[in-house]
């Protein structure tokens, strides 16, 4: 599934502008009503059926619209609720409690249980939920609750929003302003906003849009629609010829036969990043000095700046476009091939590296075949002995402990992911110890044999040997007893 991006298109009425943005602001009050009142209950999730009789009603919006900010609440508090697990587990290890009952808090934040309950071969008991609920609900302990940004997207459903092409109805010009319209749902009880779009040219048909659309305003005053494409992503057939690319450290691909790939991008991406990290952190630390004044109004105005969201869209262009352009250049230069990627673990993951990876998979998966293999310690092999260790990489440069390799350490990367393609005994699913038991393992037994091959003497007939039956047997030992 792929997003689709339309906006408003610049001629628009004014008026109907307006009425958006009028909705937008009761949306957003309700949601955030919505949110503070699961807070106050210390509920972090509220099932569909109960949804109704549990939220407050509003006044001014339809019931439609209700139904679609009540559950933007529910996951806005549920996201927040399933994040704090990686922030509150230190915690839980300073604590004198035994393995087994953190293993049954781990089990109630990361699936959010609110009842005794067996999960596997774990009897969760109700003192790990009332110990984890403790410190959710607890403001010391968690933070703050969640806020809503004041530019969050509403989240209308097909039943406040539908994309249409032009009608004939629409008098003068207007209905040749654009070729898709979006009927938004408003404030006055029976009627809806006609407002023309600036549509994604993929966007060819309302048959292939998923129902569901996001609407947002951007800090330059544009309205944003975002549709969801369910178009089946093409389904191609795997090929014996395979190349594996790797997400650099300072290129932003490295494949398996050696090409380093689009380094302008990764240099751009790594100074932007500098700058929004930079910037960002002045503004947390302003922020936290305002709070200690007592003004926790401008320290929440500041969390939303509109430089911070200018940087972090020019990098994610930067990007996308750097991967789009890599990812047709491969295929462009290896039709039948299938391209091996790493199957990472995104959830440490910083910098250009989390960026770069999402967009590279993304791009490749879209355009050609691909597989996807286990990448622990693919950084730390030598592909040529096998030796592992932390200390072969250091940065861009890769030089083995055990054999002296040199090599551009992501190129040394990708010929591993190559390897894995069609190792069977390093699947997907293994788990990362395992897999260093594996790898480790190879290298003491290869190295065993290549020691054992070294030591062992040739093999050389002996001096004076000769055949009994040949007939001149009897000179050839007189000769050698001669010589001895």
């Amino acid at each position: 599934m792929k997003a689709r991006i339309a906006f408003a298109h610049p001629d628009t009425n004014p008026g109907k502008l307006a009425g958006l943005a009028a909705l937008q602001r009761e949306y957003r009050s309700y949601v955030q009503a919505c949110v503070d009142q699961m807070v106050t209950a210390k509920r972090h999730h509220v099932a569909l059926p109960e949804r109704q009789t549990f939220f407050a009603p509003s006044s001014v919006l339809s019931s439609q619209i209700q139904k679609c900010a009540r559950m933007q609440a529910v996951n806005t508090v549920s996201t927040w609720h399933a994040g704090l697990w990686c922030r509150l587990k230190q915690r839980l290890y300073q604590k004198k409690h035994t393995d087994g009952f953190r293993i049954e808090v781990r089990l109630v934040a990361l699936y959010g249980l609110m009842a005794p309950k067996k999960c596997g071969h774990v009897e969760v008991t109700q003192e790990a939920i009332d110990l984890w609920r403790s410190w959710v609900w607890d403001p010391d302990v968690a933070g703050r609750t969640p806020v809503l940004a004041a530019d969050a997207p509403m989240w209308l459903s097909e039943m406040t929003i539908a994309v249409e092409p032009p009608r004939a109805s629409r008098r003068g010009c207007t209905a040749g302003l654009a070729k898709r319209w979006a009927s938004v749902s408003c404030l006055v009880n029976g009627k809806r906003i006609a407002i023309p779009l600036v549509c994604d040219p993929k966007i060819l048909s309302a048959v292939k849009v998923a129902k569901s659309v996001m609407v947002s305003r951007r800090e330059d005053g544009r309205w944003r629609f975002q549709f969801t494409d369910d178009t089946p992503e093409p389904e191609f057939v795997p090929t014996p010829h395979r190349i594996a690319v790797d997400v650099g450290k300072n290129v932003l691909a490295a494949t398996s036969d050696g090409q380093l790939l689009d380094r302008r991008t990764s240099v751009l991406f790594d100074r932007r990043w500098t700058s929004l990290h930079r910037h960002r952190r002045n503004r947390q630390q302003l922020g936290k000095h305002l709070e200690k004044l007592g003004r926790p109004e401008a320290a929440a105005l500041l969390a939303h700046s509109p430089r911070l969201k200018r940087l972090e869209r020019s990098m994610t262009g930067l990007v996308r476009t750097g991967a789009g352009r890599i990812a047709n250049n491969l295929v462009r230069e290896n039709p039948t091939a299938t391209f091996v990627l790493e199957d990472l673990d995104l959830r440490g993951c910083k910098g250009r590296k989390r960026f770069a990876y999402r967009a590279v998979q993304r791009a490749l998966v879209s355009r050609a075949p691909t597989l996807k293999v286990h990448a622990a310690y693919s950084s730390q092999t030598c592909r040529a002995c096998g030796h592992v260790s932390r200390l072969n990489r250091a940065g861009t440069k890769f030089r083995c402990r055990g054999c002296g390799l040199l090599s551009h350490a992501d190129v040394n990367a990708a010929v591993n992911l190559l390897g894995r393609s069609g190792d069977k005994q390093i699947g997907i699913k293994t788990h990362f110890t395992a897999v260093g038991v594996i790898v480790r393992d190879r290298y003491r037994r290869r190295r065993d044999r290549s020691v054992r091959s070294a030591n062992r003497a040739p093999t050389v007939a002996p001096v004076g040997h000769c055949d009994v039956n040949s007939s001149h047997s009897g000179e050839g030992v007189g000769e050698d007893r001669a010589h001895v």
